[in-house]
């Protein structure tokens, strides 16, 4: 009825009902009709095949080509009649395995409660369990509740990693193991480089791998000019870093920006796109600028970067274990936290002022002129502990060369000297001169 409906849509006709006494009998033709030639349009097959294809397997279909395939013929009739001691046939060994296991069920092969598919079955079947994409553990789930046959496991794996739509979807590969940079031996050997942006207005940090000392730098502009002169500075300041990294950035790729390194013999490392997580050192730096700078009580913006930048470079790194001003200065820099701590110098002088007063309270401060006589104490042994003599130099404040007996001179310090009382005549006339050093 439908047919003849959409064959009569085409025509304008009124439908008159008739009873059938009053209907003529119907002609031999009209009752016997010829059949319809087929042309063969392979369209019309490939119709028919697509429908086919679509029609959900049934246990039937099942069992008639478990009949024609080889293999499961065997384990059938093995199945029915009882199993040898032996298997040498290995496409038959799987299920040699599991004969205990195995059963019958009109005429489908069970192993336990899943059907054993004959391999003509196998590629519709996948594609029925692959139908919403569900991913390669779903499908193995799902499958272990109806269906098993050999090497199951591997086709649904090779049907979920060769389909197209599950590769376009699928989520990222996990992450690669954790590749850490060669720590570099030498304050800025390596440094890493990144632009910042925040509140409007560009930074450029640059890291030294070594000792994790930052610098960070305002800019105007982020053009490979810009950075050139920016870096040339730092270059002059520190010297020239054995390799820079960067990420991929227009202005670290330009051919200017490459010409300036390889002029000055430093290797450029570019990350690969997309992959900050190369650069990691820079990026972590950046992060934390950008925190400790939003949270920085700095009146202007050049006040803000600075006490970022102290108290960054004066706090011990967690991978290092010290400051970066440590590492890159070879010195921990003053501090106001530094006040806290007592002052070794302080404590020092302190104590050489307290041996100074302990040891002035028995001595008393000699000083001697030029042409002074004196007695120098023999030192180096005889009847006459002390010598006469006249001083003729004054080498300091303490020292003094003498004259003695036979022309001799000697380098004298006031310990070993006293005044010749008996000789005080002989200094008339002679000039009094106070300490004149050298």
């Amino acid at each position: 009825m439908q047919r003849w409906a959409v064959l009569l849509s085409a025509y304008q006709y009124n439908i008159e009902y008739r009873s059938s006494a009053k209907n003529a009998n119907a002609d031999l033709l009209s009752r016997l009709p010829v059949g319809e030639a087929s042309s063969g349009d392979p369209e019309e097959y490939f119709v028919f095949e697509t429908v086919l294809m679509e029609t959900p397997i049934t246990a039937t279909e099942i069992s008639k080509h478990t009949d024609k395939d080889p293999v499961l013929a065997k384990v059938l009739e093995f199945t029915l009649s009882g199993w040898p001691n032996h298997c040498v046939d290995p496409a038959i060994q799987p299920y040699f395995t599991r004969r205990d296991e195995l059963s019958l069920e009109d005429a489908c092969l069970l192993w336990g409660r899943r059907v054993i598919i004959p391999s003509k079955l196998h590629e519709l079947i996948l594609s029925e369990l692959h139908e919403c994409h569900p991913g390669m553990s779903r499908m193995k789930a799902l499958a272990r509740c109806y269906v098993w046959w050999p090497g199951l496991d591997k086709d649904i794996e090779d049907k979920v990693r060769l389909c197209t739509q599950c590769i376009q979807v699928q989520k990222a590969p996990n992450p690669e193991p954790l590749l850490f940079w060669p720590w570099a031996t030498q304050p800025w050997q390596r440094v890493h480089i990144d632009y910042a942006e925040v509140k409007g207005q560009n930074f450029l940090l640059v890291v030294d791998s070594h000792s994790k000392w930052l610098e960070v730098l305002p800019m105007n502009t982020t053009t490979s000019t810009a950075t050139i002169i920016v870096l040339r500075t730092l270059f002059a300041r520190y010297g020239l870093p054995i390799q820079l990294v960067s990420d991929n950035g227009p202005q670290f790729r330009s051919e200017e920006f490459q010409n300036f390194l390889k002029s000055n013999g430093v290797d450029h490392t570019l990350t690969p796109p997309y992959h900050p997580a190369t650069n990691g050192l820079a990026e972590r730096n950046v992060q934390t600028f950008k925190n400790a700078f939003a949270k920085s009580s700095g009146e202007t913006l050049g006040h803000k970067v600075a006490n970022v930048l102290f108290t960054l470079r004066n706090t011990p790194n967690t991978t290092t274990g010290k400051t970066p001003s440590e590492l890159f200065l070879k010195r921990s820099p003053r501090t106001r936290l530094s006040l806290v701590k007592p002052s070794l110098q302080r404590k020092v002088e302190k104590r050489q002022d307290a041996a100074k007063q302990q040891r002035d309270r028995s001595s008393s401060v000699r000083q001697f002129d030029l042409y002074q006589p004196v007695r120098v104490r023999n030192v180096r042994g005889g009847k006459d502990r002390w010598i006469p003599g006249t001083i003729v130099k004054v080498k300091g404040p303490r020292t003094y060369i003498v004259r003695i007996p036979g022309n001799n001179r000697r380098f004298v310090h006031s310990d070993h000297l006293i005044p010749d009382d008996t000789g005080a005549n002989a200094m008339a006339g002679k000039p009094n001169i106070n300490s004149p050093y050298g």
